[in-house]
């Protein structure tokens, strides 16, 4: 166990002894399931502790698996923390960009071969795909089981997958690519997949789709840790004093890679396990607490 004092509220974690304490002056989110629970905004409980914190003068970022627009109806809720410097950023598309006030400060795309690849596979076996480029959305298919994630998250889809093999569409960069498993039994062969393509999976979960199966897919080496790491070199900012909050398996790699990592209450097992700490459940809005603490000086 940590010689360090645990924050009234939390609780150990299955790292907590590697914890070096507080000390914590930037920290990022995940959005589904942490900042937010089935609504688009985040609770009022979490929007003032998000103004206490940024008020004591710690950085905040989102790190999602979501596009940059999934994350504007935060940010409009929220705001950019006033007078924040130029490193005030979000990750999006669970790694693979990130962007600021001013638009994509750094992105890792898909090999183009190994995204063209995958959408003829999807498009074929009728395995739903959603190819991000940027903002811009292309799917492989419009059934209706998907329009909720389009109301949700994305917005109505810029074209069709096959608008991306052709034309203009070859200028584009896929920075990522969202499986929705609507197959459920077909997961596995999905990932399999993937991976000879030499791609990076991780799965997921979206709380507007549940019992689904949400594959995250990205370059070899992108995650959302990486991109903190990225994010940690760029401005100079240790990762012993960056926190990270989240509760799914995408969660893991900057979990493990901040000096601070916090599970959600409900997160799973492995995940509780890479933590240092462990919060309150999205429903008890854990998120609002860590945020309270991080105001206070004690994370």
């Amino acid at each position: 166990m940590s010689a360090h004092h645990v924050p009234g509220g939390l609780a150990a974690g299955g790292r907590a002894a590697a914890w070096g304490g507080p000390g914590a002056v930037a920290a990022f989110f995940d959005v589904d399931g942490t900042t937010t629970e089935h609504e688009p905004a985040a609770s009022a409980a979490v929007a003032a502790g998000f103004a206490r914190a940024a008020a004591a003068g710690v950085r905040l970022g989102f790190a999602t698996g979501r596009p940059p627009q999934g994350v504007a109806h935060l940010r409009e809720q929220l705001g950019w923390p006033a007078g924040a410097a130029e490193d005030a950023v979000d990750v999006v598309h669970n790694g693979a960009a990130v962007v600021g006030r001013g638009g994509t400060v750094a992105s890792w795309p898909l090999p183009r071969p190994a995204a063209d690849a995958l959408a003829r596979w999807c498009a074929a076996e009728g395995v739903y795909a959603e190819l991000y480029c940027g903002r811009r959305l292309f799917v492989t298919d419009r059934r209706e089981a998907a329009q909720i994630g389009w109301d949700e998250v994305s917005g109505p889809p810029d074209g069709d997958s096959g608008d991306l093999l052709a034309g203009a569409g070859r200028a584009l960069e896929v920075e990522k690519v969202t499986v929705n498993c609507f197959e459920v039994e077909r997961t596995a062969e999905a990932v399999a997949a993937f991976e000879v393509l030499g791609l990076h999976v991780e799965r997921s979960s979206a709380p507007f789709l549940p019992g689904v199966p949400v594959l995250n897919v990205t370059a070899p080496g992108v995650t959302k840790g990486a991109a903190l790491r990225w994010w940690s070199e760029r401005t100079g900012t240790p990762l012993a004093r960056v926190l990270a909050l989240g509760d799914g398996l995408n969660d893991l790699s900057m979990l493990e890679a901040a000096g601070t990592g916090v599970a959600m209450g409900q997160a799973g097992e492995r995940v509780r396990a890479a933590a240092h700490l462990v919060t309150r459940s999205v429903e008890h809005d854990g998120a609002a607490l860590v945020l309270e603490h991080l105001a206070a000086g004690a994370l």
